[in-house]
């Protein structure tokens, strides 16, 4: 899934697979490295960015 607020410059992608953790990663880097998150840290992550 690739974030609402990117532009062809500036992208995040987010991996949301099955049960699995969320993997974050750089759309400019598609080989690089990522990150990744368990499913209620990345729940409660997206609530407080929803709140700024």
């Amino acid at each position: 899934m690739k974030s609402s607020h990117s532009d062809p410059d500036n992208c995040v992608f987010v991996a949301r697979p099955g049960a699995g953790p969320v993997a974050v990663r750089d759309g400019k880097l598609p080989t690089g490295p990522m990150i990744t998150a368990g499913r209620a840290p990345w729940t409660a992550f997206v609530a407080w960015i929803g709140q700024s």
